[in-house]
Formats: structure tokens, C-alpha cells, sequence
């Protein structure tokens, strides 16, 4: 089983650093038409969404004349100093090194600025020995798509693990996964990785045969989720 691990709204919480900028650049914008500062709530879809409507600006900027878009924000999160961009829980670093010593899991990012992303990884203590800047255009290699993005291409033998966020809350399906904290990773990639996919793990959980399976107690969190899902699609 190979593992797609993305990093901008996974592990790390690019996207406050995009509401940093812009609450700060387009303050006067943003209190006239929102009357508060945008918040991740406001990023309602992949596009942005609200928070876009209320500032103007593009999703990418195409010309010099243009202000910087949203997707340039998360690009500069890389390249700044003033902030320190945080990851997206607690147990973002702890979850994944234990990952890279169990499962086979890379960490692959469409970001245009690998370098100082991999600099922020770093910085957390997260391992980059395995890490990939790519455009996405190598999903299909992998088993296991762990992503925030709802528009991500897959087929119907892989899964996505889908981390909750505003922008993706529209998408379910039965290949899909949706998981809430780091912590749940290692117990669901532990099943998918003996069973193969969602609908077999439900077999097993409805069987009684997953119950035992996790090998540590990291592993325990992510099965309580993974009951709950089954039962809902059985």
C-alpha cells in the first residue's frame, strides 16, 4: 500500500497565513462588506469562496498589473519570515514519523516553493527524506490519497482520506474518508492496509474481525471513525 501525503492543508496551516495577509492588507474591504475579519470558515470552497467575494482578488495572479491571488498567498507562506506557520493539530509531527517507520507514505506537495516548505516540516521535526513536489499528476501511483483538496482525481480501487476542512465539507462518497485529526491516520491506514478498502474494512467491522488488529496505541483512534463510516454505508 502506497501513501500520498499532502502537506498545504494537512499538515500545515498555510491557509491562516493567507488570512493573515489579507485581513491585514484589505482591512477597510473587508469591514465594510463583512463588518469582522475573514476567518477559515470563510474559505466555504476550494475557490476560496467567500473570502474571495469580500477582497476581489484572483485565485492566481496572471498579470503584473494584478494584486497577488489567494493561491500566491500559500505559495509566499514559504518564502516569509514574520510568520511561523503552524500545523494544522498538534499531532501533526508525532503522527507523521510514525508513518514514515510503518507504512510506505510520501509526502507530496503541488506547492511552488518545496524548499522553504520542506525548511517548515523541518522546523517541526517532521522527517522530509521522503518528499515529493509534484503537480499531482502522480496520484494514480498511490493506494491511499491523503488530501485536503475535494476536486483531487481518483479512481474507484484508491481511497481518499479527505482531512476536514471548510472547503471540502460538500464531498462524500464511498471511496471517501473524511477524518478530523492527525491521530485517526495510523488505525485507519493500519485497516487499509489489511483489508485493502473501505467496504472490506465494513465486512470485517460487521464480522467482528477488526477489532484487535491495531498494533499500538497510536493505532486505536482512527477505529471508532472507521465504525461509525462503515455502518453509515453499509
Amino acid at each position: 500500500m502506497k501513501v500520498l501525503l499532502d502537506a498545504d492543508g494537512v499538515l500545515l496551516d498555510s491557509h491562516s497565513y493567507f488570512l493573515y495577509r489579507v485581513n491585514e492588507r484589505y482591512a477597510d474591504i473587508i469591514a465594510k462588506n463583512l463588518k469582522r475579519p475573514l476567518t477559515l470558515e470563510d474559505i466555504t470552497n476550494w475557490d476560496f469562496g467567500l473570502a474571495l467575494e469580500i477582497i476581489g482578488i484572483p485565485i492566481i495572479k496572471r498579470k503584473d498589473s494584478e494584486p497577488l491571488g489567494a493561491i500566491d498567498y500559500i505559495h509566499e507562506a514559504y518564502t516569509q519570515t514574520e510568520y511561523c506557520i503552524s500545523l494544522v493539530d498538534p499531532s501533526v509531527a508525532r503522527v507523521t514519523n510514525y508513518l514514515f517507520n510503518t507504512f510506505e507514505v510520501e509526502i507530496v506537495t503541488s506547492n511552488h516553493e518545496p524548499n522553504g516548505l520542506k525548511i517548515v516540516l523541518d522546523s517541526h521535526g517532521i522527517n522530509t527524506t521522503k518528499f515529493r513536489q509534484d503537480a499531482k499528476n502522480v496520484t494514480s501511483q498511490y493506494t491511499v490519497v491523503v488530501e485536503d483538496n475535494p476536486n483531487i482525481c481518483i479512481d474507484d480501487k484508491q481511497t481518499l482520506l479527505l482531512r476536514d476542512r471548510p472547503w471540502n465539507r460538500d464531498l462524500e462518497a464511498p471511496n471517501v474518508l473524511r477524518f478530523y485529526h492527525s491521530l485517526q491516520l495510523p488505525g485507519i491506514l493500519r485497516l487499509l492496509d489489511t483489508y485493502g478498502d473501505l467496504e472490506a474494512i465494513a465486512k470485517a467491522i460487521s464480522l467482528g474481525k477488526a477489532d484487535l488488529l491495531c498494533k499500538s496505541n497510536i493505532e486505536t483512534y482512527g477505529f471508532k471513525l472507521l465504525k461509525n463510516r462503515c455502518i453509515k454505508y453499509k
